[in-house]
């Protein structure tokens, strides 16, 4: 990072340019890691474009000189958070899948009730009314949907300070790192290693596929996205949500 505050000018002084070549690399691999789930490439350039903007706006953020590691993380949260918002507006998660999602929070909650634990994904589909295939489908329809929500509470527990914060939002955010753990633990080890590879190792789908001798990039994504379903529906049942804030 420069030495010095960051004038709030256009882009044209020289640096705010060295500062968003400084944070470039980072807003693009952010923008690759989400591309990575995406049936398509059309909003590539978007997010980058978005990224950019937003670290522009942030340019001058208090942590930026004072703690620049925490900056970088802040930073990161806010453009992953820019993106994911603009993949929403352009491309909503179709009726039907958000409808099915429903149900099959409904059907895990109700298995979780009755079983004291989280469902089997025959135990999932049985309550749901579906078949395993379908299920598994399922999780790999809502691909762009779910994985980014949860990955600021899944790392290591450091949690970037903001004085935009409420007075209660470290305490929440403390809890849903607590539950969320508990839900981790209790997945199976085919959807906890996928979901370690994939966001604290931070590997493609691709190369979580290869690690983990599977037959490709869906079957990574299926295994990611159930874990995260299991997640979702731990918090729920304790009325928390990682996207809340």
């Amino acid at each position: 990072m420069a030495a010095r505050p960051l004038t709030k000018t256009g882009t044209n002084d020289p640096e705010v340019a060295q500062y968003l070549r400084e944070v470039h690399p980072m807003i693009l691999h952010i923008a690759h890691r989400i591309q990575d789930r995406l049936p398509h490439h059309q909003h590539f350039d978007d997010m980058v474009q978005i990224g950019l903007q937003t670290a522009w706006l942030h340019r001058d953020h208090h942590l930026r000189l004072s703690r620049p590691e925490e900056f970088t993380r802040w930073l990161t949260v806010r453009a992953k958070g820019a993106m994911l918002d603009l993949l929403r507006d352009e491309d909503p998660l179709p009726r039907r899948l958000r409808a099915k999602s429903r149900q099959l929070e409904a059907a895990a909650a109700a298995c979780r009730a009755k079983l004291m634990r989280p469902p089997t994904d025959q135990e999932l589909a049985v309550e749901a009314g579906m078949t395993v295939d379908a299920v598994h489908q399922h999780f790999t329809d809502v691909g762009c949907a779910a994985p980014d929500y949860l990955e600021d509470y899944i790392q290591s527990g450091e949690q970037v300070p903001d004085h935009q914060s409420f007075p209660d939002t470290g305490a929440i955010r403390s809890e849903i790192q607590e539950v969320l753990s508990t839900a981790i633990h209790q997945l199976p080890a085919n959807e906890k290693t996928a979901l370690s590879l994939y966001i604290l190792e931070e590997l493609t789908l691709e190369e979580v596929s290869q690690v983990m001798g599977l037959s490709g990039k869906s079957s990574a994504l299926r295994l990611v996205n159930a874990a995260i379903f299991s997640c979702r529906t731990h918090l729920a049942a304790r009325h928390l949500s990682a996207n809340s804030f």
